[in-house]
C-alpha cells in the first residue's frame, strides 16, 4: 500500500461485490442495542441532533428547528443506519445515544460514519459499536459488481479486481478516530489530500471472507 503524501485519490474501477441489501437486523454488544429508527424515535433523535459536537461530525451546525431536523432524519431512513442505545442493566433498551451509518459516494469504497452525544466521548462506545457493527455487515449476502474506487485502497496487484472494502478518511490531528478504526482492524495506507485540502489519513479494512465471498463470471 502506498504510504506517502497523495492528492484527492484517483479513481480505479475493479471488479468486488457489494450487499444485495444494507437492511441491518438488531445487534448487540456488551453494553449496547443496536437498530433501525423509527418514528417514535425521532424526539430522542432530535436531542442528538441539537448538540453541535456530534453534528460536527458530519461537517453540519446543530439542528435546534424541528423542521431541520425533520428532514435530515427521513433524508437518512433510506440509507443503512442504525439506533446506538445503552443497554440497562436489566438488558432492557436504555437512552438513544448516538447512531452509526454507511454512506456510498461516488469513486470511493463504502464508509462507516458514527456520531454519539457529546457526554458519552471517551467511553470506548465508538469502538464497541464498530466492532460489533462490522460482522453484520459483511454477513450480508453480497452480489457482483464493478465500481470506481479510490487508487490509494488497492495494492499493487490489484488491478482489476479487488475484494470488497471499507475505508476512512480521518483529520490527521483527530487522534481518537484514527484509534477506533485501528482498534477495529483498520490497516492505515496513507496520508491523502480531501477535498477541503485538508490533509488525512486513508485507512481501510478488507472483507475478511476474501475471494470466498465471490464466484467470479
Amino acid at each position: 500500500m502506498a504510504t506517502t503524501l497523495s492528492s484527492t485519490p484517483s479513481s480505479v474501477e475493479v471488479l468486488t461485490t457489494q450487499p444485495v441489501h444494507q437492511n441491518l437486523p438488531r445487534f448487540s454488544s456488551e453494553r449496547l442495542f443496536f437498530r433501525s429508527l423509527f418514528e417514535s424515535d425521532f424526539e430522542a433523535y432530535h436531542l442528538l441532533l441539537k448538540q453541535p459536537e456530534p453534528m460536527c461530525g458530519y461537517g453540519l451546525d446543530a439542528m435546534t428547528e424541528t423542521k431541520t431536523a425533520r428532514l435530515w432524519f427521513n433524508q437518512l431512513q433510506d440509507k443503512t443506519r442504525v439506533g446506538i442505545f445503552l443497554k440497562n442493566s436489566d438488558e432492557r433498551e436504555g437512552e438513544l445515544i448516538g447512531e452509526g451509518l454507511v454512506l456510498k459516494m461516488d469513486k470511493q469504497w463504502p464508509r462507516v460514519h458514527y456520531v454519539f452525544k457529546k457526554e458519552y466521548w471517551g467511553h470506548g462506545y465508538a469502538t464497541e459499536f464498530l466492532k460489533a457493527f462490522l460482522p453484520v455487515w459483511w454477513g450480508l449476502p453480497r452480489e457482483n459488481t464493478s465500481i470506481l474506487v479510490e487508487e490509494i485502497s488497492l495494492d499493487s496487484q490489484e488491478k482489476h479486481k479487488a475484494t470488497e472494502r471499507l475505508c476512512a478518511e480521518i483529520e490527521m490531528d483527530n487522534k481518537a478516530n484514527q484509534k477506533v478504526v485501528e482498534k477495529a482492524g483498520y490497516k492505515f495506507c496513507g496520508e491523502v489530500k480531501n477535498q477541503g485540502k485538508e490533509i488525512c489519513a486513508f485507512w481501510r479494512i478488507i472483507c475478511p471472507k476474501k475471494e470466498e465471498t465471490v464466484s467470479w463470471c
